[in-house]
């Protein structure tokens, strides 16, 4: 998607479409976010009262462009060097470890310390809950590293 600056029918058209634009950062509207409810052009307001954002009338249409895309972080499962250096280290520590086998249960009281018999993709982690009781299910997740997207 190109962050070039909309014709004002183009930026109306996408508006109706239901596509949210935003003002050109190269000049005052930038950041801004416009719309179309269905039966008026509106743009956020800076004004927020409480946890309610409001929206304003908008008389122009200049300086608007598509509204850029949240950058999904591009991950890869970490190599088994990678992991084992990981669960080797400080930075496991209070974390759990657990193998997903169909041979075995699903066991989180193994400690971080583990190999992979089975491939990498068959373990997950977890932080361990403060009072030692549990893991912190909300914690849950693969081995997966950031990487740079382009």
């Amino acid at each position: 998607m190109s962050n070039e600056e909309l014709s004002r029918e183009d930026a109306i058209r996408a508006m109706m479409d239901g596509e949210i634009l935003t003002g050109n950062t190269e000049f005052l509207a930038k950041g801004l976010e416009t719309k179309w409810d269905g039966n008026h052009f509106l743009y956020r307001s800076d004004l927020s009262y409480g946890e309610k954002t409001v929206w304003l009338l908008m008389t122009g249409f200049d300086h608007l462009m598509h509204k850029p895309e949240p950058k999904t972080p591009q991950t890869r499962p970490m190599t088994r060097f990678e992991c084992l250096a990981w669960a080797n280290s400080t930075d496991s520590l209070g974390w759990f470890v657990c193998c997903d086998d169909i041979y075995s249960p699903i066991d989180w009281s193994v400690p971080q310390y583990f190999n992979f018999i089975l491939g990498i993709g068959n373990y997950s982690r977890a932080r361990l809950l403060p009072d030692k009781s549990g893991i912190d299910e909300s914690t849950i997740q693969g081995f997966e590293v950031e990487v740079e997207g382009e």
